[in-house]
């Protein structure tokens, strides 16, 4: 009697601590647009996160209306979120975002009070947010320009930077804004009411309309500004499926008709897809055909065939298939720079002009015309013309873009600055940009990135515009470099002639323009142009038998420019020279 006594006492124990290691947890709302009969469950580190664990199941308190169930507090720190048995429909924010786990510490005396905003796999009810994803915007819009939403919800104000939309990696547009009327009601515009979004044939369109709640991310997209002439689009996708060893290099380039031939344009890179493969979009505008190549970023490193020959253009036609794969057989990874630094613009111009389609300029016709402002344009600074007898072009929308036409030449100043004025014929906006007569030397910014077309105001009154151009985009980014022998070996021969050799002239020893010069003992070389071209380098006295050597006749490596990097003078010492040595 006195043992089944003690089974008791046990079995009552063991019942007390089992109730008693356990805490109720109870869910005092869910969404409305909760599925009738839905089974709704616990999930943590209590039970390996199953977001389908029977033993887990709430249960609905017909007195409170509240679900519920217990989970045992052996854990010291609970984590744990709500399910309708699976992880795609696992609790969210009201904007249906991912939320942090749920904590519950074993000590804590209150119940938790919890309630599910709304379902991963369920539209949110109420979201405070709204992104908007811009898809797809037209093919005529003006490089970086900003775009911007007015409605509502800002007073229809313009240019509001709370209110621009941010360009993804993805090149769609995004915006998040907050929930401060049930419907937004809006339009997109650039800044302005004259470049405000229309359809294609350019007639206004109803405003926008978007219910808030609805869902937390809407896509759209656009057809046409109206002070922009429509183009009707076509996008092929271009994939990549073969590449040859590309020794370092991060980014692949297409450059083609469709952007001037610019080799390393970053609105034309290649992205990586989850196989591992570069893929680019490319939109046709008003050409049924377009030419193409492929670089790692110049035209020194540009695709080749197999076997290092020069390929053709690649061709890309409206009919062709919305997915083109291609292969990429070889490339060019070293540039073979011409022999005379005077050489150099034109090899590159010359590259270009081989690649580009011709047009034919068009002389705007002012005859009769009374001018309504003019602007004086003023460049103030720019890099250094290595072709002194290069034009400075002035190029926009109200020359037809036309890069050289001689009526839209800047003219120099004694001070060497560069001015031209320009007449307008109305007082609304307009854009330009500034070129060497060519599409292919067009200003950049200090990369050699092509930059955005630039903004004259509307207006009625005559205005100045200061310009400083950081680099062109064929330019090279050069600065002057001073190079001094300050100690020759005691047997180098009297009245002997000394160069500079490398991997930026082909490595020809003797060549007249790289020969220093002996003044008061030191030998003097001075590089106008030194660039990222130059990288190695050795000295010799006009043959490869006679380069410069150890103390001991030891021929020694390829040298570096790296130390020269910040500096404008590089002293040097030759310590003997190879057919001298003892």
């Amino acid at each position: 009697m006195k043992r089944i006594k003690q089974l008791i006492f046990l079995l009552v124990a063991v019942i007390c601590f089992t109730a008693c290691e356990h805490k109720r947890v109870e869910l005092q709302s869910i969404p409305s647009n909760t599925p009738e009969g839905a089974s709704i469950y616990a999930t943590g580190n209590f039970n390996n996160w199953n977001p389908a664990d029977p033993d887990y199941k709430l249960q609905l308190d017909p007195v409170t209306q509240t679900w519920f169930t217990e989970i045992p507090l052996g854990f010291g720190k609970i984590s744990y979120k709500f399910t309708r048995g699976d992880w795609s429909s696992v609790e969210t924010d009201s904007c249906g975002g991912d939320t942090d786990n749920r904590m519950l510490l074993s000590d804590a005396v209150d119940l938790p009070n919890d309630w599910v905003s709304g379902w991963k796999d369920l539209s949110p009810i109420y979201c405070n947010k709204l992104t908007i994803v811009l898809d797809s915007i037209p093919r005529n819009t003006p490089i970086n320009s900003a775009i911007y939403l007015s409605g509502n919800i800002n007073y229809w104000m313009l240019g509001q930077a709370a209110f621009k939309f941010t360009k993804g990696e993805d090149n769609k547009y995004y915006l998040t804004v907050p929930r401060r009327e049930d419907r937004l009601i809006f339009k997109l515009n650039r800044g302005s009411w004259e470049s405000i979004e229309v359809d294609k044939n350019n007639r206004d369109i109803e405003s926008r309309e978007i219910v808030f709640g609805d869902k937390d991310t809407v896509h759209i997209s656009m057809r046409n500004w109206i002070d922009l002439p429509y183009q009707e689009s076509i996008t092929k996708t271009l994939v990549i499926t073969k590449l040859p060893n590309l020794n370092g290099f991060q980014k692949i380039y297409l450059s083609g008709s469709f952007n001037n031939w610019h080799p390393k344009d970053e609105n034309y890179t290649f992205k990586k897809d989850a196989n591992g493969l570069y893929y680019i979009n490319f939109t046709f505008s008003s050409k049924d055909v377009a030419y193409y190549k492929v670089t790692l970023g110049g035209w020194e490193n540009r695709e080749l065939k197999a076997n290092g020959a020069e390929m053709n253009n690649r061709i890309l036609l409206k009919t062709d298939p919305d997915t083109q794969f291609i292969k990429i057989e070889n490339c060019a990874v070293k540039r073979e720079l011409p022999k005379s630094f005077n050489a150099i613009e034109t090899a590159v111009n010359k590259t270009i002009e081989t690649f580009a389609l011709p047009t034919v300029p068009i002389k705007p016709d002012y005859t009769g015309k009374t001018p309504v402002r003019k602007i004086l344009f003023m460049i103030d600074k720019m890099p250094e013309m290595r072709q002194k007898e290069e034009g400075v072009f002035l190029a926009g929308d109200f020359n037809n873009w036309q890069t050289d036409l001689p009526a839209f030449e800047f003219k120099e100043l004694k001070n060497g600055k560069r001015y031209y004025f320009l007449k307008l014929y109305d007082n609304k906006d307009h854009y330009y940009k500034i070129t060497r007569g060519d599409w292919g030397k067009e200003e950049a910014d200090i990369y050699r990135n092509k930059m955005g077309n630039k903004h004259i105001p509307a207006g009625t009154k005559d205005d100045t515009i200061h310009v400083s151009i950081k680099n062109w985009v064929d330019y090279l980014p050069a600065r002057k470099l001073t190079l001094i022998i300050t100690a020759l070996p005691q047997n180098t021969p009297v009245n002997t002639a000394i160069y500079l050799t490398g991997d930026f002239n082909g490595w020809l020893p003797n060549m007249e323009q790289f020969r220093f010069k002996n003044s008061n003992g030191q030998w003097l070389l001075t590089i106008p142009y030194f660039s990222e071209e130059f990288n190695e380098f050795k000295i010799t006295r006009g043959d490869w038998n006679n380069e410069f050597s150890s103390a001991r006749g030891r021929v020694l490596p390829n040298q570096s420019f790296r130390r020269s990097l910040n500096r404008d003078t590089l002293f040097l010492k030759v310590e003997g020279w190879k057919d001298l040595s003892r």
